[in-house]
């Protein structure tokens, strides 16, 4: 499973990239032989007024499937990557289990 970061708000320091890896081959041990890579991009929401929002997207290339593409905007950064992450877990163990 190949990982590419994108931020366009932050500079990918180290200790954010190791947080993601980790968080990534936690929620996805499981189902990991089922995608070939994923994709997260980090940005400022384009919303109006809450100019201090984040929005992640999250892209999984899976193995004999469609990509799925999941999103979130929070203004905590951590918590936008976890959310996502929690539901591209959702969404791909009900993909593969079910």
């Amino acid at each position: 499973m190949q990982v590419n970061i994108k931020l366009s708000i932050v500079e990918l320091d180290k200790e954010l990239e190791r947080l993601i890896q980790r968080k990534l081959e936690y929620a996805f041990s499981r189902t990991a032989h089922y995608i070939s890579s994923i994709v997260i991009t980090l940005s400022k929401a384009n919303r109006g007024a809450k100019n201090s929002e984040v929005h992640c997207s999250l892209k999984m290339s899976i193995i004999g499937s469609k990509d799925i593409v999941v999103e979130d905007t929070q203004s905590d950064l951590y918590y936008v990557i976890d959310r996502a992450i929690q539901k591209a877990q959702r969404l791909m163990e009900r993909i593969v289990f079910q």
